[in-house]
């Protein structure tokens, strides 16, 4: 991968595990490889490569029941890989949990990183839970739920792969990350489904598709492309088609909008709701965390009334959900921290409609418009 000024190593292969039969079978609750461990499949795909003006594909298969496009875009610091996973073969008997492994370089020491909630990063060590060393380790025992992206890094470069759905990832290399895209089990784990894991679709085994967004780094950028790319992701617009009996040239392209210019580019319009028609619920969230980015990582100060392109009457701030007025929280806990200091929810703030928002932070407001 070369980027900038700066060249790093990559590999990406697919591979599997084997499904167990012992008394905690692999099934829809539970992940329990094999002791044969990953089973790779072949590095040698045939393939064939397009180019455009704006894009290069390189199409691959590597089995009958496994291929990929892999998609450079022009002007962006990123790799797409597009998987298609399936019908899994079982003509061996032996079920199968199919996983994608990215390589590299990087000297990680055991340590990985995956997201809670496409929020804040959760740091992970091999082997480990917490503090405490697990003595007897397998490979179940290094998985983790990854809800947007999981990232590794050293001091030099940072791997992230963003996902476009919830799943299970480990690091069970250094240097790699590991991600489980499809299952097929012969055997019910016995925790209430009553059924093996194979689910099908016209009498064979289903197919799945997904995408898989890679971003080699240097660690000043990493957060940047990350949270960047990770809204266009999760938030893209969605496309809806209706039957019309209008012709192309009878269409007046039309467009609106409740806002009048950008927000700050470390803030996320997370909700913008229509309460009545001179009234509208509208949430902020900062989508950088602290420490994470020189210049995003930072308290961004939001101007509610400039945001809208009606004339603003007023904004009252309320709880997370919106339910009731953030000042009329009562009951909060005192919380003492060592040193002899005591900290409380207070904050010191602007006062509504201009807010400061701390990294990380979501706020809710309910915007008021002149008739």
């Amino acid at each position: 991968v070369v980027g900038d000024s700066n060249t790093w190593y990559l590999e990406q292969s697919f591979g599997y595990y084997e499904g167990t039969n012992r008394w905690t079978s692999s099934g829809a609750y539970t992940f329990s490889p094999s002791q044969r461990g990953l089973i790779r499949l072949p590095k040698n795909p045939t393939y064939t490569v397009h180019r455009g003006q704006n894009v290069i594909e390189v199409h691959q298969v590597f089995e009958s029941w496994v291929s990929q496009v892999i998609r450079l875009y022009r002007g962006q610091q990123s790799i797409e890989f597009e998987w298609l996973v399936g019908p899994i073969n079982l003509h061996d008997t032996a079920a199968k949990e199919v996983i994608t492994i990215y390589k590299t370089h990087l000297v990680t020491n055991g340590i990985f990183y995956t997201d809670s909630n496409g929020r804040k990063f959760m740091k992970r060590r091999r082997d480990y839970r917490g503090k405490q060393r697990n003595h007897s380790p397998r490979i179940e025992s290094n998985y983790y739920p990854v809800t947007t992206a999981a990232r590794i890094h050293d001091d030099r470069a940072t791997l992230t792969v963003l996902t476009d759905r919830a799943q299970g990832a480990s690091s069970n290399v250094d240097g790699s990350l590991e991600f489980m895209l499809q299952r097929r089990l012969l055997v019910d784990d016995n925790k209430g489904v009553t059924e093996p894991l194979d689910e099908k679709s016209f009498g064979v085994g289903i197919v799945t598709r997904g995408i898989h967004i890679v971003q080699f780094t240097t660690n000043s950028d990493a957060a940047y492309l990350h949270r960047t790319r990770s809204l266009a992701i999760t938030q893209g617009p969605l496309l809806s088609i209706s039957p019309t009996s209008r012709t192309i040239n009878q269409w007046q392209p039309a467009s609106t909008s409740f806002l009048k210019g950008p927000v700050p580019e470390n803030i996320n319009v997370m909700t913008l709701q229509k309460l009545s028609p001179t009234t509208v619920l509208l949430r902020l969230e900062h989508i950088y965390d602290v420490d994470e980015d020189p210049q995003y990582s930072v308290p961004t100060e939001v101007n509610i009334s400039a945001l809208f392109s009606r004339r603003v009457k007023s904004v009252k701030e309320v709880t997370l959900d919106g339910n009731s007025d953030r000042d009329c929280e009562l009951g909060r806990l005192v919380w003492s921290f060592a040193g002899n200091t005591t900290r409380t929810d207070k904050r010191t703030d602007l006062v509504p409609p201009l807010v400061v928002l701390e990294p990380m932070e979501i706020r809710t407001f309910v915007v008021y418009y002149f008739p």
